[in-house]
């Protein structure tokens, strides 16, 4: 009898130590990740991320302005703000198609990123947007988000590094720009489509809803094989919350662009407010399919499968999310909710860390690792971080 109570004991100390020694570990990871943030803070006030964000888009309208008819001197001068390093390979992505390609093709921007440190001296800037081919008849267009490292230099900002968030070997991107220059149609014919597409565009960006939708709605008047126009007007319905006729248009844009996939991307989430996630999971997937390197596909398709009970799935949806963005705070913070509700505790707030240090103005990494310290028993810690969240979200609003 003694032997089964001090063998009883002995597993209950064990246990004890095997939770002490986590929680210290966890405590320690927090504590490296603190002094990280302090350390770079002296010299993070040496690339002003404002004036890399004004650079970025100056330099992106440069090297891409197809359309201009100085676009060769353009591209000079772009070339001349990049490191030696880079231009080759960004000069083989988009800029050999010599041939007619300044009349053909035009890229829009969408949407721009809030940028972030790489290092000290290295910033992040990323846009999404479309390039669109003012030769097809349709107006055939490709979505993609271009990441751009830029970093100050003695003689101004210059591009230190760049990447096709979406098209890691930029295969996509240049099927399209080649595909383009093939197209039977008139260009002039497409122009007023595509310059109430590209206002739409511009006040998309100021926040400028019902405006943005009507110049969309101009645009397909003029083109209404126009696909693309189509899906951006039905992201500002579903923003306007108007879900019956943001469905509509997605789906329009589906029938006549069936390799659009974020517009299947897009109708996923209109139908997970108003259907059930089988049929949600069937426009993740064809995302994904089409677009297997877009991380917020895995992000959103692990909701619904974690809906369904297939916890397991969801992880993996998770991870490969975070593994796609690895800077994006919100996709740890989501696999640590996973992680959570598995019981993996020191998994779930390792992710919740690097969901703070990622986004500091976050309110959602702030509660989600406060949840992680009260199931894990620390209420102190838990409690200081729901109070950081209660302030961001009065702040910043709830994100």
């Amino acid at each position: 009898m003694s032997g089964i109570i001090v063998s009883s004991v002995g597993r209950k100390l064990s246990w004890f130590l095997l939770w002490g020694i986590s929680i210290f570990a966890a405590m320690a990871v927090a504590s490296a990740l603190i002094a990280h943030e302090s350390n770079t803070k002296a010299a993070q006030r040496y690339a002003d991320p404002k004036i890399a964000s004004a650079f970025a888009k100056w330099w992106i309208y440069t090297a891409l302005n197809y359309f201009s008819p100085d676009a060769d001197t353009r591209r000079q001068a772009a070339s001349k703000c990049m490191d030696k390093a880079v231009v080759s390979s960004f000069s083989q992505t988009f800029w050999s198609y010599r041939k007619g390609i300044k009349e053909r093709i035009v890229f829009i921007p969408t949407y721009y990123d809030v940028p972030t440190y790489v290092n000290g001296r290295t910033i992040c800037v990323s846009m999404t947007g479309d390039f669109v081919s003012l030769d097809d008849p349709a107006l055939a267009s490709h979505h993609a988000k271009i990441d751009l490292t830029v970093r100050p230099d003695t003689a101004g900002w210059r591009v230190a590094g760049w990447k096709l968030a979406y098209d890691p070997d930029c295969s996509k991107t240049i099927k399209f720009l080649s595909r383009a220059l093939s197209g039977k149609g008139k260009p002039e014919v497409n122009l007023k489509a595509l310059s109430y597409f590209s206002r739409a565009a511009d006040l998309e960006r100021s926040h400028s809803l019902l405006p943005a939708i009507d110049a969309y709605s101009q645009s397909i008047k003029w083109n209404p094989k126009f696909a693309c126009a189509y899906l951006r007007r039905g992201i500002l319905r579903f923003e306007a919350k108007d879900y019956d006729l943001a469905f509509d248009d997605y789906t329009k844009a589906i029938e006549l662009d069936s390799t659009l996939w974020f517009a299947y991307f897009n109708r996923a989430l209109v139908r997970s407010f108003v259907v059930d996630s089988a049929v949600v999971l069937a426009d993740y997937d064809e995302a994904i399919r089409i677009c297997p390197s877009f991380p917020f596909g895995y992000n959103n398709r692990a909701i619904q499968r974690a809906v369904q009970g297939d916890n397991k799935g969801a992880l993996a949806d998770y991870t490969m999310a975070v593994e796609l963005a690895p800077r994006d705070g919100f996709s740890h913070a989501s696999r640590s909710c996973q992680r959570l509700k598995m019981s993996d505790y020191f998994g779930a707030l390792v992710d919740a860390n690097e969901a703070v240090r990622l986004g500091p103005a976050s309110s959602f990494s702030y509660k989600t690792r406060g949840d992680v310290w009260s199931a894990m028993g620390i209420q102190f810690a838990a409690q200081k971080d729901y109070k950081r969240a209660a302030q961001l979200e009065k702040v910043f609003g709830r994100r």
